[in-house]
C-alpha cells in the first residue's frame, strides 16, 4: 500500500514539473532524431516508460517469487504429511508399548498372585507339620514292631543287650583290645 501511495505521489511530481516546463526542443536518441517536442511530453513518456520497465521487472520478480512460494507450500505439505504419518506411527507404538507394558502388568501380578499362593499353602504346611511335631512326644518314636521281629536287624536297645558282638564271637574283651 505504501509502495502505490509512494508511486501515485512521484507521479504527481512529475506531471506538475511537467506542466511548468511547455518550452519546445528537439531531441536526439541514438541517432533518431525529433524536432520540436515539448518538454512536458518528454517527461511525461520518460516517466510512463521508467514505470513500465519498473512494473515489467517487479512482475517477473512477482512471478518467481509465486513460484518459489507454491514449491515452498509443496515441500511444507509434503514435510507436514511425513510428519503426521511418523506421529501417527509414533502413536501407535506407543499404544503398543503401554499396552505390553500393561500386559506384562497383569503377567507379573498374576506371578505374584501365584506365588503369594504358594507361599501361603507352604505357611499353612509348615505350621500344621509344626502342630503336629508339638502333639507327637519330645522321645524317639519307638519303632514298628515289624523292625524288631526281622531276623538279623538289631536295635540300638538290642544291640546293647546283646552278648554276642563280633568282637565278643572272637573270643576277646572290647575292654581290652590293642591297637
Amino acid at each position: 500500500m505504501i509502495f502505490w501511495l509512494f508511486g501515485l505521489l512521484l507521479a504527481l511530481v512529475v506531471a506538475i514539473f511537467a506542466s511548468h516546463n511547455p518550452m519546445l526542443m528537439d531531441i536526439s536518441f541514438f541517432g533518431l532524431v525529433i524536432y520540436r517536442v515539448s518538454l512536458s511530453v518528454v517527461i511525461l513518456v520518460s516517466a510512463f516508460l521508467g514505470a513500465l520497465v519498473s512494473f515489467f521487472f517487479s512482475g517477473i520478480k512477482q512471478l518467481g517469487m509465486g513460484r518459489e512460494i507454491r514449491k515452498t507450500k509443496k515441500a511444507l505439505d509434503e514435510t507436514s504429511q511425513r510428519e503426521l504419518k511418523h506421529l501417527e506411527e509414533i502413536k501407535v507404538l506407543q499404544l503398543a508399548k503401554e499396552q505390553a507394558m500393561i500386559e506384562a502388568e497383569r503377567n507379573a501380578t498374576g506371578d505374584i498372585r501365584q506365588f503369594r499362593d504358594e507361599l501361603k499353602e507352604k505357611e499353612l504346611e509348615i505350621a500344621r507339620l509344626r502342630q503336629q511335631l508339638e502333639t507327637s512326644p519330645a522321645e524317639t518314636p519307638a519303632q514298628p514292631e515289624e523292625e524288631q521281629s526281622k531276623p538279623g536287624v538289631q536295635t540300638p536297645d538290642a544291640v546293647a543287650s546283646d552278648p554276642e558282638t563280633p568282637e565278643q564271637a572272637d573270643g576277646e574283651d572290647p575292654s581290652e583290645k590293642k591297637d
